[in-house]
């Protein structure tokens, strides 16, 4: 499974691997905090970051509604809101995606093309 393939219309999010979701925690820019405040979790950071590490690395079953969320961030972006005060990362690196920049614009267009023929559906 690719990022390109969570893009596709037909993806069942119920199918997603820790892979997958930390694929696209990265690709939205997100500390792993961060990704579990904007999923609803509580407990203190340590914590949280926890959860979503066992996700990642497969220790536990990406839950569905987790899943689901993930792919709605990464098609939309995640609310300033959902994230303020988590931690970001430790590495200096970008501002969390709150909108569709230019990587996922062009993972959508590839997401887009018909492989088989090279051109757009």
């Amino acid at each position: 499974m690719t990022i390109r393939d969570v893009l596709s219309p037909d993806y069942d999010p119920a199918t997603m691997t820790g892979e997958e979701l930390q694929a696209i925690r990265k690709l939205t820019y997100l500390s792993t905090t961060q990704m579990a405040r904007a999923a609803g979790y509580g407990g203190s950071n340590a914590i949280a970051a926890m959860t979503i590490r066992k996700y990642e690395s497969g220790q536990q079953a990406v839950p569905r509604l987790l899943a689901r969320l993930a792919v709605m961030f990464l098609h939309h972006g995640v609310p300033e809101k959902w994230i303020e005060g988590a931690p970001g990362r430790q590495k200096p690196g970008p501002k969390p995606k709150t909108e569709l920049g230019s990587d996922q614009r062009v993972l959508r267009q590839f997401a887009d093309l018909d492989w088989d023929e090279g051109n757009k559906k």
